[in-house]
């Protein structure tokens, strides 16, 4: 689904550096990006994030004695300081490549990561590399402006989403692969990691 508008009606757009330099993939679409944007808005609430359904609750990790205490540290770096892109693509039609770098991960992470690999590299220039938490990362350069880009397979844990949050710079992208059709972007428009280094005392 192509957009014709100039921007898209997402509030956050009005002030986002890469939305107004036309570096935005989803408010300035192009035909090497084909994909359906089912939701793309500015994070204003809680609610906002619990619908994303992109973090399990279930894994404090010890960070936290209760989920409702992740939930107010997370929203703390989202809430009206990102938006959020649900977008439909399916990565497994993407061309096999043989230079899958493999993955030793639990469940069907291999599979899905090969699956994102194949279709990552036919739909960008740059790296990506696998890990855990995060389970991926790597750097666009699709143009001028290259962006650095972490995320997840499936749910990812409340820990490392909200330890990864409070590195990321702004112009960084936050990406959840849910399954082989649907991926949610977030990109905030905050320098989270300036942030805590200032908390921190750190220059």
């Amino acid at each position: 689904m192509q957009s014709t508008q100039p921007l898209c009606p997402c509030p956050i757009c009005k002030f986002c550096s890469t939305c107004q330099t036309g570096h935005c993939k989803v408010c300035h679409p192009n035909e090497e990006n084909r994909f359906e944007v089912l939701d793309h808005k500015l994070i204003t609430s809680v609610y906002d994030i619990m619908d994303l359904d992109i973090i399990d609750w279930g894994r404090l990790n010890g960070s936290w004695r209760k989920p409702g205490q992740a939930l107010k540290t997370i929203s703390s770096w989202l809430v009206n300081r990102a938006h959020y892109t649900i977008t439909q693509v399916n990565i497994r039609e993407a061309p096999r490549r043989d230079d899958f770098p493999g993955w030793n991960h639990i469940g069907n992470h291999e599979q899905m990561g090969r699956w994102y690999w194949n279709w990552f590299h036919v739909n960008h220039e740059g790296t990506l590399r696998f890990s855990d938490a995060p389970d991926f990362w790597g750097t666009f350069r699709d143009d001028d402006s290259p962006a650095n880009f972490y995320g997840d397979i499936g749910r990812v844990s409340a820990q490392a989403f909200a330890i990864q949050l409070k590195k990321m710079h702004r112009g960084d992208i936050w990406i959840s692969v849910l399954d082989s059709e649907t991926q949610v972007i977030i990109e905030p428009m905050t320098n989270n990691a300036a942030e805590m280094s200032k908390l921190l005392g750190i220059r």
